[in-house]
């Protein structure tokens, strides 16, 4: 049992490292402390209808950066909120996924067009086809 938890703990100390040493920001879903006063600054923690946002920790003199704020958000506006956010979400991502489907055709076309090319042993369609950008 004491070599399993000289692994976790081994493991855990890895991962601690890698995402202190992280030069950008990173989302956890976490409930152990050691890993939340090793490397968190933010906290956003959900409880039933609330959010509660606090920088720092409780027992830290952090001065006037510390700050701890709880926003109340009722069903209807949680839904409201989702809707709002798939909404934009959905809008950002129709052109994206437009272009993709578009990119995936020319591809498909482009594909058999080669392979007649190449079943024919036509050299100058193939090279043409080839270099030709999606």
């Amino acid at each position: 049992m004491n070599s399993f938890l000289g692994i976790c703990e081994s493991k855990c100390e890895s991962f601690m490292a890698a995402v202190d040493s992280f030069d950008g920001a990173a989302i956890t879903a976490i409930h152990n402390e050691m890993f939340l006063h090793g490397l968190a600054n933010r906290f956003i923690v959900f409880q039933k209808d609330s959010i509660i946002v606090q920088i720092g920790w409780e027992e830290e003199d952090t001065g006037p950066v510390k700050k701890k704020s709880e926003v109340v958000v009722n069903k209807k506006e949680a839904r409201k909120i989702r809707s709002d956010f798939i909404s934009r979400r959905s809008n950002e991502l129709k052109p994206l996924e437009n272009e993709i489907m578009e990119r995936e055709e020319t591809l498909k076309s482009l594909h058999h067009d080669l392979a007649e090319a190449s079943t024919q042993g036509d050299s100058s369609v193939i090279t043409k086809l080839s270099k030709k950008e999606l």
